[in-house]
Order: C-alpha cells, then sequence, then structure tokens
C-alpha cells in the first residue's frame, strides 16, 4: 500500500481532508517508533513499513509494549504509532500497547475507516492507547 495515494482521512471535524502521506508527515515526528499493519497481507513482515507490514494487530501491539518497556533511551517516556490499513481485522485482543495511538489509514466498501473486532478484555489499560480513524 502506498501512504501517498488518494485515499484521505477526514480531520478538523470532517471540514477538511489530508492525504494519508501528508497525514503522517505531519505527525510521525511525534513519535519514538512507527509499526505497520495491513490486515491485506497473508504473510507476516517486520512491521517497519507499508512494503514489509506485520498482518496482524496483535503483533505490532507486541512489537509497540516491548520498545516501550526499555529503560534504553528513556523509551518508556515517549509514544509509538501503529498504522492500520486492512479492512477489518477480526482478533481478540487481551493487552493494548501501552503508551501507542493506533490510526487508521484507508478505507474499504462502504466503510470510510478500517476495523478491527473480535474479543477485547485489555488488561493493561493504564498507560492509555489512543485510537484514531478506526471502528
Amino acid at each position: 500500500m502506498d501512504p501517498t495515494l488518494d485515499k484521505f482521512v477526514m480531520v478538523g471535524g470532517g471540514n477538511e481532508t489530508m492525504s494519508i502521506g501528508q497525514m503522517r508527515s505531519l505527525v510521525s515526528s511525534q513519535y519514538y517508533k512507527e509499526y505497520f499493519v495491513d490486515g491485506n497481507v497473508s504473510a507476516t513482515g517486520q512491521g517497519n513499513g507499508w512494503d514489509s507490514p506485520y498482518s496482524t494487530f496483535a503483533e505490532a501491539s507486541a512489537a509497540s509494549h516491548a520498545s516501550i518497556a526499555l529503560s534504553a533511551n528513556r523509551a518508556w517516556a515517549r509514544r509509538n504509532v501503529i498504522w492500520v490499513a486492512g479492512d477489518t481485522l477480526v482478533e481478540d485482543v487481551v493487552a493494548f500497547p501501552q503508551k501507542t495511538d493506533v490510526i487508521g489509514v484507508g478505507s474499504y466498501d462502504a466503510n470510510k475507516m478500517p476495523g478491527i473486532t473480535g474479543t477485547h478484555a485489555p488488561v493493561n489499560t493504564a498507560y492509555g492507547t489512543r485510537f484514531y480513524n478506526i471502528w
């Protein structure tokens, strides 16, 4: 998936649009680590870009959580981001990635954002996972 394609994200209460590439450029400098998930790929990659994304949200969550737990470079004092593309990811989520923003990109069928469904019973909600543009 090329983040510069003509897929748009609504911002400013739905009054403006910006391309995925513009949004990523705007916010990526604010994060410690970036992880990528594409629910439409069958083979899992390294999660470090759209050319090699993770295929599940759980993999990206575990990687993000592990990087935040590091004491090196004061990682515990930072936030990560997980970019999620792909129709609806069906996963049972029991541990959200701490100090991580999860941002949905793209759309499919009649939905204007990707989704994450399944049984969600997070055991670690103390440090806040924020979801944007995800249903």
